[in-house]
C-alpha cells in the first residue's frame, strides 16, 4: 500500500500527455496502418476512441498495452490503445481526437492527419518481422525435423591395436 501512495505521488509530480501516433503519415491503397493514443503518468479512466471515416476499416481494437517503470526512485507509467485501420479508398484521412479521463481530468489528443496514395501496381504490404519470443520453444531440430545433418557412423568401429615397447 505504502508502494502504490509512494508511486502515485511520483507520478502525479511528472507532466501528464496523451498523443496520438500513427505508424506512418502515407500508406498505400491496400496497406494497413495502426493508430495509438498514448498515456503517460496518468491513472486512464473512460478512454473513448474517435468516430473513424466509414472509409477506414477498423481490422484490431482497441488493443490496449501498458507498463510501470520505476528508476532511481522516479516512476513513469503509460497506457497505450493501438488500433489497425485499412482504408477503402485514397485520399487524405483525419483521425479526429480520442479522449480518456486521466486522474479525474478529461484530455484528448490531437487530431492527425494520414494520406492514402495509389497502389497501380497492386504493390504487397511488406511482411512485418516479428522479433523471436524467447519463451517459446522450437523441438523441430531436437526431434531430426528440419536439422542439421551429420555424416552417418560406420558401420563398424575398428579395434584400435596396442603397441607394445620393452625398455
Amino acid at each position: 500500500m505504502l508502494f502504490a501512495m509512494l508511486s502515485g505521488i511520483a507520478i502525479a509530480q511528472k507532466p501528464v500527455r496523451f498523443v496520438a501516433e500513427a505508424s506512418s503519415d502515407s500508406v498505400l491503397l491496400g496497406h494497413y496502418f495502426e493508430v495509438s493514443f498514448l498515456l503517460e503518468n496518468a491513472n486512464a479512466r473512460n478512454f473513448s476512441m474517435p468516430t473513424l471515416d466509414p472509409d477506414l476499416e477498423l481490422l484490431s481494437g482497441p488493443n490496449t498495452s501498458s507498463s510501470f517503470s520505476m528508476v532511481n526512485g522516479e516512476s513513469t507509467q503509460k497506457v497505450r490503445y493501438s488500433f489497425i485501420v485499412r482504408p477503402a479508398r485514397e485520399g487524405f484521412f483525419t483521425i479526429p481526437p480520442a479522449s480518456v479521463e486521466a486522474d479525474g481530468k478529461h484530455i484528448e489528443s490531437e487530431p492527425m492527419e494520414i494520406y492514402v496514395g495509389p497502389n497501380p501496381g497492386g504493390v504487397p504490404q511488406p511482411e512485418v518481422e516479428k522479433a523471436p519470443n524467447p519463451f517459446r520453444m522450437d523441438f523441430g531440430d531436437f526431434f531430426g525435423r528440419n536439422g542439421p545433418s551429420f555424416p552417418p557412423l560406420p558401420k563398424e568401429i575398428p579395434e584400435k591395436k596396442r603397441k607394445t615397447v620393452k625398455i
